[in-house]
């Protein structure tokens, strides 16, 4: 089998690690903010309000360290599932669809943005955002690299796939 991570597909690579770079600083951003909210509704609002906010509180502060622990638990690229599955175990993955959103505010194009959905043996999913423009260069890559599995989305194959995941093995 390829190896995906060979001097031909690197802009792929790089455009898959981009995507993954992105959502980690989103995933980053929220946690902060749930922390500092969750910490100064805890602080300076529980003292005058009901439970209710010191529950939210504490939900949104736990919440927002769940968040940043998986963040800088995986703050490498190297480290996220998506490169490791790729890199190390390319056989769980079992199918591979995207889907392209366009945004038309008032019927003017104004956007399109792409989601990835790669589908593993075990039932889990993995998604990332992609612009457009890349992902038929990634989908190609991702042919050539994963003989094995199973491109595109039909509600035969979303049958197959929540009957046995191994059924969309080549």
């Amino acid at each position: 089998m390829k190896h995906l991570f060979n001097n031909e597909n690197t802009y792929e690579l790089n455009c898959i690690k981009n995507a993954l770079r992105i959502d980690r600083n989103l995933q980053l951003i929220f946690g902060i903010i749930a922390v500092l909210f969750g910490g100064w509704l805890l602080l300076f609002v529980f003292k005058r309000f009901s439970w209710i906010f010191a529950a939210l509180a504490l939900v949104m502060l736990f919440s927002g360290i769940r968040l940043l622990y998986d963040v800088f638990r995986f703050w490498k690229m190297e480290q996220t599932c998506l490169i490791r599955l790729l890199f190390y175990q390319p056989q769980e993955i079992v199918w591979i669809y995207s889907i392209v959103t366009e945004k038309l505010p008032f019927g003017v194009a104004f956007s399109k943005k792409g989601t990835m959905y790669f589908k593993l043996l075990n039932g889990d999913e993995i998604t990332i955002k992609l612009d457009d423009k890349e992902m038929p260069l990634i989908s190609k890559c991702l042919h050539e690299v994963l003989p094995h599995a199973t491109f595109g989305y039909s509600k035969e194959k979303e049958q197959w796939y929540m009957a046995n995941p191994a059924m969309l093995l080549k």
